[in-house]
């Protein structure tokens, strides 16, 4: 029989060191432990964990060694978990769980540019160029949630936040006005004690006007005033956000790797397979039958 545990968030502490040494996305876990962003944790040992499956949002972070439990959770995606409906890719922290998710399923590899801010790199005056009918504003919690309605294809802020509260109370961003419309805006994925992670867009009708530069270069000005670095990730074939984020001042640390089924369906969800019990600590004990 297969055993895992699933940790409340007062104990997540105890896997922390799982994803401490991170090179990349490392707003993403941080946030979680600090309790800025939710999350469901997933891992071997529920005292002195060494292998960890972090869901929050739509992305999935397996750390520490393969375990073979974890590794049975993660191939069943058992529907009583109620997680793995929410599945976009799972972005391995090491290349023993890359190489044991490629072997288990038929995953594509996405390729993940790394672009992190250099501590006393300038920044670039974004204000010298801002054109003459042009103004940057912060995203408030109200425009948050018009770029929500009227830009993103799907809702960004609310997808990556949970609330427009929890953007409010945590996140930040900054959209380029052009006479009163919005052109170009870039909000916080995610924001740690150290890091802010970005998103970055522009509407069909100001693209090539070197817009998305001046809003980034607003952005970066005023997450390092916070006292915190920027942090930019992008597909490989990404061309135009690669350009960009060089643009702005960002400079490329190794790469990572995204893994997604094709078309980035959803995993096929087993029933029956998994029962959950509660422990006393509000640890939840998952077992196969």
């Amino acid at each position: 029989m297969n055993t895992i545990y699933e940790l409340p968030h007062d104990l997540f502490g105890c896997a922390a060191h799982l994803y401490q040494n991170a090179t990349f996305d490392q707003p993403c876990y941080d946030s979680v432990f600090e309790g800025v962003q939710v999350a469901r944790l997933f891992v071997d040992d529920a005292d002195a964990p060494t292998s960890a499956l972090m869901c929050r949002s739509y992305e999935y972070y397996p750390a520490g060694v393969v375990d073979p439990s974890l590794r049975r959770f993660i191939n069943d995606a058992p529907a009583e978990a109620d997680v793995f409906g929410s599945f976009y890719g799972y972005v391995p922290l090491n290349d023993a769980w890359k190489t044991a998710l490629l072997s288990d399923q038929a995953l594509e590899i996405i390729g993940r540019c790394n672009f992190q801010w250099q501590p006393g790199t300038p920044v670039n005056d974004w204000r010298a160029h801002l054109p003459a009918n042009a103004e940057i504003v912060p995203v408030d919690r109200a425009l948050a949630e018009r770029l929500d309605r009227e830009c993103y294809p799907v809702p960004f802020v609310l997808d990556d936040w949970g609330s427009y509260e929890a953007y409010a109370a945590h996140g930040f961003g900054f959209a380029l006005l052009v006479g009163g419309q919005i052109a170009s805006t870039i909000t916080a994925i995610t924001v740690s004690q150290r890091h802010a992670l970005i998103n970055v867009a522009t509407e069909p009708p100001y693209r090539r006007q070197g817009l998305a530069t001046l809003v980034s270069a607003r952005f970066v000005e005023d997450t390092l005033e916070r006292g915190l670095l920027p942090i930019w990730d992008c597909d490989d074939t990404n061309a135009g956000s690669m350009a960009l984020a060089r643009r702005v001042g960002f400079s490329e640390a190794d790469k990572f790797v995204e893994l997604a089924l094709p078309d980035r369906a959803k995993p096929e969800q087993t029933h029956g397979v998994w029962s959950q019990s509660l422990r006393a600590d509000s640890v939840i004990v998952w077992q196969n039958s």
